[in-house]
């Protein structure tokens, strides 16, 4: 058996397929980010996924893309995870972008951009990954993504930024102090998905004028950062994956468009497309 497996920070999905590719299986698991979890909770999820354990000894091969795995540190370090519970199979560790590239690629010379609870991007010309932008992570990057926007509406909110209806209606649905969100931020795990948990407010509210506003000024912040510096190689599509660039469409669309930019497809989950690349 093989496993192809979408790896975000937030969660994985996980494809399960036996040789003959006639009979395969689906499961999730929480995200596997090295940067962000630890080896012991990643060996924790897998050993207590059912699918997961049940097939642990028939997968003989793991085709993993995920984000955190762009250092061959972290690589190695899954890896070795991974041969702990899958002792028969050879893992085959690749970044997230890989996997997005490999997800919507059609053979011209594109740009791929990840919106998901993080963000990232590439340019790739069928043979080679090329990134400019370095994913910087959800204190110093991240721009556009779900913790960039949970981040955004908390600061708004305690900032006393918000309009009075949006910021009593944030209030009732989270009951936050200052004091919840420090604590979230500093002393427990993966941070980044506390904050993107926030985004589903925004979401909520998004065709109110101040909550579309701060999503723009997010996607403008991204289109610059991370879309921009790709223009010189002359790329002839633009694609997005990932949750946010999914449910936020519209107005991903319209930022774009704003600077020029046609996006030719944007899907909100790498794994079909995954799959078809290795299961050809």
């Amino acid at each position: 058996m093989i496993a192809i497996v979408d790896g975000g920070s937030t969660k994985c999905d996980w494809y399960i397929t036996n040789a003959d590719y006639s009979q395969h299986f689906e499961t999730q698991t929480i995200g596997f980010n090295p940067n962000l979890i630890s080896e012991q909770k990643i060996l924790h999820e897998i050993e207590n996924t059912p699918l997961l354990s049940t097939h642990r000894n028939n997968i003989k091969k793991i085709y993993f893309f995920g984000a955190g795995c762009g250092t061959q540190e972290n690589k190695k370090r899954l890896q070795k995870i991974f041969q702990k519970h899958f002792v028969k199979a050879q893992a085959i560790i690749e970044n997230d972008l890989m996997g997005a590239v490999r997800s919507v690629y059609n053979g011209e010379k594109a740009v791929i951009g990840i919106l998901g609870t993080g963000s990232n991007s590439c340019f790739f010309d069928g043979n080679s990954l090329l990134q400019i932008s370095p994913s910087l992570g959800y204190i110093l990057g991240d721009e556009g993504s779900g913790n960039a926007l949970g981040k955004a509406i908390l600061r708004a909110y305690f900032m006393k930024m918000l309009p009075e209806e949006l910021s009593e209606n944030f209030k009732k649905k989270y009951h936050l102090t200052i004091q919840d969100v420090l604590e979230n931020l500093y002393q427990k795990s993966q941070p980044n998905v506390y904050l993107a948990k926030f985004s589903e407010f925004i979401f909520e509210y998004k065709n109110d004028d101040f909550i579309k506003r701060l999503i723009k000024i997010e996607f403008q912040k991204y289109i610059d950062y991370q879309i921009l510096p790709y223009l010189k190689y002359q790329p002839k599509e633009f694609h997005f994956v990932g949750s946010i660039a999914y449910h936020y469409k519209d107005l991903l669309i319209e930022i774009a468009q704003e600077n020029n930019i046609k996006i030719d497809n944007i899907i909100k989950k790498p794994i079909d497309g995954l799959v078809k690349s290795i299961i050809k």
